[in-house]
């Protein structure tokens, strides 16, 4: 039997750590770590093989791809984003507009507090009067200033994320695009054609495939080691 060491944690909860024994550790170093370590490498070999599958299979999807109608479709993705852009540059220019004139309200309402014709001449100002100058009044204006510069800053935001969203991300998305085009040009003109393709990855699965078989083979040799031990400890 293998013997157990029982601790006990911080929280008092009970927990069960395996300890080898020597015998035990000389059976792991020499029949299983080799066994672990040619299916380590085995499936590192399988996952580079189904790596370069992929990327045929992404090759031989370009002979599929209709890039015309590809093309077309950012194309329209960007003049529409084109077209925001400039619907949302003249809101921008109407909320400047608002700005500067909110910020000239509030200018005015300060030059008047100093004058002295028509104006509070720098005495104490009222919070709320009906027939002068009041802070309220001030207030208010200030409320109209900030309000204009959040709509000039949320404005100014939407036309970025257009931007981003549709004008960038087609001519991203074009350049993707005109590269895979040229990439399927090129395979035409060496002869790489979807008939080689095609062979190239049922070669790459046959390989996969006997990796697989040399992994599963490996895995059970590993579990017949360990049959053939325990019942090796039975006995003795």
């Amino acid at each position: 039997m293998i013997p157990i060491i029982f601790l006990v944690g911080a929280l008092g909860i009970g927990f069960v750590v395996l300890k080898l024994t020597a015998p035990r550790r000389a059976f792991v170093a020499e029949h299983i770590e080799p066994i672990q370590a040619d299916v380590r490498l085995l499936k590192t070999g399988r996952a580079k093989l189904l790596s370069k599958k992929q990327k045929l299979k992404d090759e031989l999807f370009l002979y599929s791809r209709d890039f015309e109608a590809e093309i077309a479709k950012e194309r329209k993705r960007k003049h529409q984003g084109y077209e925001q852009m400039a619907s949302l540059k003249e809101e921008i220019s109407d909320a400047y507009e608002d700005l500067n004139e909110a910020k000239d309200d509030l200018n005015s309402w300060y030059r008047k507090s100093e004058r002295s014709f028509f104006g509070n001449g720098g005495k104490k100002i009222e919070k709320s009067t009906w027939f002068s100058q009041s802070l309220n009044q001030r207030d208010s204006l200030k409320g109209d200033r900030d309000s204009a510069f959040r709509r000039v800053q949320q404005l100014k935001s939407e036309k970025d994320t257009v931007y981003e969203n549709s004008v960038g991300a087609a001519k991203d998305r074009l350049k993707e695009i005109n590269e895979d085009k040229a990439k399927l040009k090129s395979f035409l003109e060496t002869g790489r054609t979807q008939k080689v393709i095609q062979s190239d990855i049922n070669a790459l699965q046959s390989r996969v495939e006997e990796l697989h078989i040399q992994i599963v083979t490996h895995e059970a040799r590993m579990s017949a080691k360990w049959e053939e031990y325990n019942r090796g400890k039975g006995q003795s």
